[in-house]
């Protein structure tokens, strides 16, 4: 007791009981703090899950696309050569010439 302050503190119950509902209520926010840190965290994790499925299914989609692109590719470089086979063919007629007269004779 203060006495020079005309203060006494007088109470009922012991001090174990505030101190014991003040580690309490320090436990039950930690348990709810950590669940609701870990909700958070799930939710991320199931976000980011999301988002790797999406680019995955981009990244096959594009290694397809380019798949595609290389055979077109392939065929175009095809038809390419074959027109420019018979540009040469048109522009020197006379292997034609020879081999014509080397078929002639031959069949004759």
């Amino acid at each position: 007791t203060l006495d020079w302050l005309n203060f006494s503190f007088q109470t009922e119950r012991p001090v174990f009981v505030p101190v014991f509902f003040t580690f309490a209520f320090g436990i039950i926010f930690s348990v709810f703090y950590f669940f609701f840190y870990h909700a958070v965290l799930l939710r991320n994790l199931r976000k980011q899950k999301k988002e790797i499925k999406r680019l995955k299914r981009l990244v096959v989609n594009e290694r397809e696309k380019h798949g595609t692109m290389e055979e077109r590719n392939s065929e175009l470089q095809q038809i390419v050569e074959r027109v420019q086979n018979r540009v040469d063919l048109q522009n020197d007629p006379e292997p034609l010439l020879l081999e014509d007269r080397e078929n002639t004779k031959i069949t004759e």
